[in-house]
């Protein structure tokens, strides 16, 4: 009996038929669902009274997505992967040949496989509605379209648009998707399925279906002068390899290997070129690199059907109206990114100044967004407004949530917190986004401390997908899950850490950075230091970061963690001077990059050398630089799973990836630490120690592990009790 498809007739000839995968709120072509597809299409082809038939989705805001990442890492060998591929190409095949017009009913995300095989319908109709996203994303999991997807993408939008959907991963929207060709027609969500039915019976009626869908339109409506010639396939191929060079990029060979599929194509017969997209699939599917990447994306689902307390019965508050008190960097960040989800906002400074910057700021960002196609200028306007700015507490009265975002000293923020209690209704919850002060401490200037929290953003919010939420001693569960869904609404990761100075993402970072410094004051060039973590991955170097963030940002973080960690934060005498100088003098002093037009790309200012008085005459390796600065990293990672700041590795690991630029392909610190070996990890942490410093001492668990043999994966799934946030150490 099929349980992923249901069909049945609705008018005369033309059959609906309806994907709903079981247990599971998005369909995916899982081995059950491509069975059944089998068997549908058996059915189809014995059933002579079908002239037309459409597809939909039962679920109500998904259409479909493609291969069940669990199976794809379960493969073991190249050969399971290619026998995969083959088969999804023959069921899309199949489909593409019948011998009556399909349509596809596209609401909700539509990606991948789900993607591949609307491509081969004669036709394709979406929704009208935000929901609806159409992309390929399989290189950002370290593989690339095995279903066909490289094949029949450049016939129906093009070569130079297929390459934009493919090598980006990114989501096109409803209309945008229309304007590439992919989608035939647009229209509310509530009328897609009787349009979908008005448009068959037409097609029907006048033979329009007939040679469109995925057959090639002629070269002069659909590709230029570039794609037609061997000359711009060249070019092509020059402009876009410059693009992947740097960061994780290099790391993940799934757009190079995609890229060379598609321009290398044009003289293959199609069969050749579904034969090796099948085997290039078969190859990356079974890597390094794909295994880490959708691991990842395993975590990031499993954080998005969670609420962050362990009880998944609890249903979040609505929050609507959004109250902001600070209108520096982080105030107005946070205000655009309510705005951007239609959230009214109320931001809140004692002068004017900031406050004017914050609306620039905003607007600027939502018109880069406009210029990218993603928001209308009416839709700018729309957004902009809902920023409301003032300089007291009107307005405040009628919020859902207050967030406090001005700088970092107790004493300030509790006064803001006291202020801003006394202003609000009694079931507003308020949050701190302070990047690590108590929040139990904080909680005391409150007097709902079960309604306050830390919502602990980065820099900068539009891009940087974690956040923090950091539960206070009194902290309700209902609070951290409201806050958490919020955070997943706004497009966030949401990881819940205890509270502990730092929390999670500071505490990481800075004994990296201050390693980092270490290595600067032995007289290691600040561009060799930020090369070799570029070389390994990350975006930008430890002193492009300490740039980035402001170096008196940095300071008040060391000097906030200082006291907790004690002799395991890297000592350098140039530390020690930062810690002691003015917050107005470090920022004019310690700054290691000219500012440049970029172009060129960042040029380290050479006067920073004199200023401190180090001679840059150590030639370190790429290897040792990375190892000092890793390995510090990992022994902290290991300490915060010692305090239970956060629940498991995987929190660990998906803190460095979306909140500290750990390259995704890697899989994170932890996944890093158990390729290098445990064992040979606490090597080096005890060789470390003897030659540079105790901090390098190894954590309590990292010894633990390195005697049990195991990485920190293994032990942990076998060591951790049922409580979160615990470990049974047999020391």
């Amino acid at each position: 009996m099929a349980v992923c498809f249901q069909a049945e007739f609705v008018e005369d000839g033309i059959l609906k038929i309806v994907l709903d995968t079981p247990n599971s709120w998005f369909n995916v072509l899982n081995a059950t669902a491509r069975k059944e597809l089998r068997q549908l299409l058996d059915e189809l082809a014995e059933e002579p009274g079908i002239r037309a038939a459409y597809v939909k989705s039962a679920k109500a805001n998904s259409f479909l997505g493609g291969a069940d990442l669990k199976e794809i890492l379960a493969l073991s060998s190249p050969e399971e992967a290619l026998e995969i591929s083959l088969l999804g190409q023959e069921l899309f095949e199949r489909w593409r040949q019948l011998p009556f017009p399909t349509l596809a009913l596209i609401h909700g995300p539509c990606l991948g496989g789900g993607l591949e095989w609307a491509l081969n319908f004669t036709h394709r109709i979406g929704s009208d509605t935000l929901e609806t996203q159409i992309y390929l994303p399989e290189v950002t999991l370290g593989m690339i379209p095995g279903w066909g997807g490289t094949v029949q993408l450049p016939r129906l939008v093009g070569l130079e648009n297929a390459l934009r959907l493919i090598l980006s991963g990114r989501a096109l929207g409803a209309r945008a998707a229309l304007q590439m060709g992919l989608l035939d027609d647009v229209v509310p969500a509530r009328m897609l399925e009787a349009a979908a039915i008005d448009l068959l019976k037409k097609w029907l009626k006048d033979g329009a279906w007939k040679g469109s869908g995925t057959r090639p339109a002629p070269a002069s409506s659909r590709r230029g002068l570039l794609e037609r010639t061997a000359l711009g396939r060249r070019f092509i191929r020059k402009r876009i390899q410059k693009t992947m060079i740097g960061g994780d990029r290099t790391l993940n060979p799934a757009p190079l290997a995609a890229l060379h599929l598609l321009l290398d194509g044009h003289r293959r017969s199609i069969p050749e070129r579904l034969m090796r997209e099948a085997r290039t699939f078969a190859s990356l599917a079974v890597s390094d690199a794909c295994r880490n990447l959708t691991r990842l994306s395993l975590l990031r689902e499993q954080n998005r059907q969670g609420n962050g307390t362990g009880d998944d019965s609890l249903m979040p508050e609505n929050v609507y109206k959004i109250g902001i008190v600070g209108a520096g960097v982080m105030g107005r960040d946070i205000a655009q990114l309510a705005a951007a989800f239609d959230h009214p906002v109320r931001l809140k400074d004692v002068d004017t100044l900031p406050l004017a910057r914050a609306l620039a700021s905003a607007r600027a960002l939502f018109e880069a967004q406009m210029a990218h196609g993603e928001l209308t200028p009416e839709a700018v306007l729309e957004k902009m407004d809902l920023i409301s700015p003032t300089t007291d507490f009107s307005g405040f009265a009628r919020t859902d949530l207050v967030v406090e975002a001005v700088p970092e000293d107790l004493v300030t923020k509790g006064e803001i917190i006291r202020q801003t209690d006394r202003r609000v209704q009694p079931s507003a919850i308020i949050v701190s986004n302070t990047s690590g002060i108590s929040i139990s401490e904080l909680a005391g200037y409150c007097g709902r401390p079960e309604r306050f929290a830390g919502m602990h953003f980065l820099p900068p919010v539009h891009q940087v997908k974690l956040v923090e939420i950091i539960r206070g001693v009194h902290t309700s569960d209902q609070t951290v899950a409201t806050l958490y869904h919020l955070a997943r609404r706004w497009g966030k990761l949401p990881l819940v850490v205890k509270d502990s100075p730092g929390f999670l993402v500071n505490r990481l970072q800075a004994p990296y950075l201050a390693e980092a410094l270490m290595l600067l004051q032995e007289g290691v060039a600040i561009d060799r230091i930020d090369g070799a973590m570029r070389e390994y991955g990350f975006s930008r170097g430890p002193f492009q970061h300490l740039d980035q963030i402001g170096p008196a940002v940095a300071v008040q973080r060391f000097q906030l963690l200082a006291g907790h960690l004690k002799n395991r934060l890297p000592q350098s005498g140039l530390l020690g001077k930062m810690l002691t100088r003015d917050l107005d003098e470090i920022e004019n002093d310690y700054r290691f990059y000219r500012a440049n037009d970029f172009r060129r790309g960042p040029l380290v200012d050479k006067k920073i050398y004199q200023r401190l008085q180090i001679a840059p005459r150590v030639k370190m390796s790429p290897v040792d630089i990375r190892n000092r600065l890793l390995y510090v990293m990992i022994n902290e990672a290991a300490f915060c799973l010692e305090e239970g700041i956060v629940a498991t590795p995987d929190m660990v690991d998906l803190a460095t990836v979306y909140g500290l630029d750990f390259p995704p392909s890697r899989g994170g610190i932890l996944r890093e630490a158990d390729a290098a070996g445990i064992r040979s990890v606490v090597r080096q942490l005890h060789y470390f120690a003897k030659t540079r410093g105790a901090y390098f001492l190894p954590s309590a668990l990292l010894a633990e592990i390195a005697r049990s043999d195991k990485g920190i994966y293994d032990y942990w799934e076998a060591h951790s009790k049922a409580v979160p946030g615990t470990l049974n150490l047999i020391i």
